[in-house]
């Protein structure tokens, strides 16, 4: 997910802020939000705390969720 997001930054910033965004160092414009949203689904909220969005919304973790409520079923 990570990879995404800095893909669809990149193509309003340069690299180096693109990391600095990803990093929770810098904040993306709302045109650079809206993009994002758009094309990736990312609420428009985890901007205010995106390094712990992608944290705690990774593939992993969805899994270990789904795997956690599975066996609680059953």
């Amino acid at each position: 997910m990570k990879k995404n997001i800095f893909n669809e930054l990149i193509k309003v910033y340069s690299n180096k802020m693109a990391y600095a965004i990803l990093r929770g160092e810098r904040n993306p414009s709302l045109k650079a939000i809206v993009l994002i949203e758009e094309s990736l689904d990312i609420p428009t909220k985890a901007w205010l705390d995106i390094k712990s969005y992608l944290k705690n919304n990774t593939k992993n973790n969805s899994k270990k969720s789904n795997l956690k409520i599975n066996k609680e079923v059953s």
